[in-house]
């Protein structure tokens, strides 16, 4: 027994190493939001941070072998964190990360893109992302209810602009270039682009562009990387 429970004890280290980590995690905006089913919040303790930290680690890499069971970093702890909790388990089964430039300067967009014009907007500005939703409860319902607390949480910081990063789980470059000239042609609007630029690019992508552009392939096809791609997540 005794055996037994230093075994437990040297494998929970870590996890009480995160706690330590993120012990200075204070909320910002109180988000409270009750149906039935649901409770819609936003995280208030060490406790439940740690929580949806696990979580995310849980949706993001599932079945990968990691010491520490547990999504992390810098950013967590300048943010909110948006929770959906089961009231049947008690448990959360849904998170958003929220970064307001209320209380910060910093955001996780800026690893991935250059978007100092966007920052210098005279405007307060918000940053979504780690969007994680436990498989069996990811259905409209839920979305939804993440959403309307995001409705609430912009109101409260009277928000003007939301913005942040998504995946793609694609590396082929020609296929890159069928999404950008699909986004771009559906989606871009040159008023809010504010000459974000991405710190990474696809190498010969141009080339790539360029191409597609002369022989006027029809992008359109590219939608369906969307449908697919939420099915996946469903």
């Amino acid at each position: 027994m005794y055996v037994l429970n230093k075994i437990k004890d040297i494998k929970s280290l870590p996890i009480k190493a995160y706690k330590y980590r993120i012990k200075n995690f204070r909320k910002k905006i109180t988000v409270n939001i009750e149906t039935n089913s649901y409770i819609v919040k936003t995280a208030e303790s060490t406790s439940e941070l740690l929580d949806l930290l696990k979580l995310r680690f849980e949706v993001f890499l599932e079945g990968k072998k990691k010491l520490i069971p547990v999504d992390f970093d810098e950013y967590d702890l300048l943010a909110d964190h948006l929770m959906i909790v089961d009231k049947k388990s008690g448990k959360p089964v849904g998170t958003y990360r929220l970064i307001s430039s209320t209380f910060s300067k910093k955001f996780y967009s800026e690893s991935e893109f250059y978007i100092e014009n966007i920052k210098k907007l005279n405007v307060n500005l918000l940053e979504m992302g780690r969007a994680a939703i436990k498989k069996e409860h990811r259905n409209g319902i839920t979305i939804a209810l993440l959403w309307k607390g995001i409705s609430e949480y912009v109101k409260q910081t009277e928000s003007k602009y939301l913005f942040g990063c998504s995946s793609v789980y694609i590396t082929d470059p020609l296929e890159v270039s069928y999404l950008y000239l699909y986004l771009r042609k559906n989606y871009f609007n040159e008023k809010f682009f504010c000459d974000v630029k991405p710190e990474y690019k696809v190498p010969n992508l141009d080339r790539y562009i360029d191409f597609l552009i002369k022989s006027k392939a029809d992008t359109e096809s590219a939608s369906e990387f969307f449908t697919i791609s939420f099915k996946e997540l469903s």
